[in-house]
């Protein structure tokens, strides 16, 4: 008999197994420092980047490479989070507070930044 799934320790599970198959985070480190990187990121700001070339940095990485990077058609409202997932190049809006950090919509993050 398995765990009604209206139950809380259902729910913990699931999450518990996402996290487990969830890859494992890796930045791919810009070269070259750019001239437009906030103090708030880290290496793995690769400056204004099309999405294009984002997916082609990304292409032959393993699922859960990433990197961050301006738009173009962002007039620095935002940044971009490309990722690797599942096989496929994901790109999410990355906004900035200072007072909450970064946040992909309303989810919110301390930090992104790779070591």
């Amino acid at each position: 008999m398995g765990l009604d799934v209206e139950s809380p320790v259902h729910t913990v599970w699931k999450m518990y197994r996402m996290q487990l198959e969830a890859p494992v985070p890796i930045p791919i480190i810009c070269d070259v420092v750019p001239p437009d990187l906030p103090s708030y990121l880290g290496r793995d700001y690769h400056g204004t980047i099309s999405h294009v070339e984002a997916s082609n940095l990304l292409y032959s990485e393993p699922n859960g490479a990433y990197l961050v990077r301006s738009s173009k058609s962002a007039n620095g409202q935002f940044h971009t989070l490309s990722l690797k997932f599942n096989g496929k190049i994901h790109h999410y809006k990355l906004f900035y507070d200072p007072q909450s950090g970064l946040y992909v919509r309303e989810k919110r993050y301390d930090c992104v930044r790779s070591s």
